[in-house]
């Protein structure tokens, strides 16, 4: 089973996490009757016995907690095999602020901490470059009637929880 923590409103998980927080400014709330398998949680202090998920994954969570240390701490917990983590690149963002200035600051208002490549100084890390093409050339994607920028450059990070 997996367990995917930081769901929002794209779960991938066997069961699904998220705190659903409930800043107006944030439209992203999970609606846990559409989410199957819903817990609501803090990632830090989960639920779960040790040990009881395959794997656990997180996509876009850390950069927006404040004790990135207790959560990762309870992935590995939680985990029997596996913690992915996807994480965006930060440094990337600086191009964007070049050649569009305060236009998207508005993304990342919500990130309380930054990463580059390797942020885990794990051995298995992959590069990954999801809407590059909408990013640089398109611009296309809608947000709630405003441009997003999709993140176009993030790693994964795989953590073996028997290591």
């Amino acid at each position: 089973m997996i367990l995917d923590i930081g769901c929002g409103s794209r779960p991938h998980g066997d069961v699904n996490v998220d705190a659903m927080f409930a800043d107006d400014e944030w439209k992203g709330q999970v609606d846990s009757r559409l989410t199957p398998n819903f817990v609501k949680a803090d990632a830090a202090h989960l639920p779960f016995k040790d040990k009881c998920f395959q794997e656990v994954f997180s996509s876009h969570l850390l950069e927006h907690v404040k004790d990135e240390g207790a959560v990762l701490d309870e992935m590995r917990r939680v985990s029997k095999d596996v913690v992915r983590i996807v994480v965006p690149v930060e440094f990337v963002w600086f191009v964007y602020d070049f050649l569009h200035p305060k236009k998207f600051v508005w993304t990342r208002q919500h990130h309380r901490r930054s990463y580059g490549l390797n942020p885990f100084k794990a051995r298995n890390v992959r590069l990954r470059f999801p809407n590059l093409k909408k990013v640089l050339i398109d611009q296309k994607v809608s947000f709630e009637g405003r441009l997003k920028l999709p993140v176009p450059l993030e790693t994964e990070t795989v953590i073996h929880s028997h290591a």
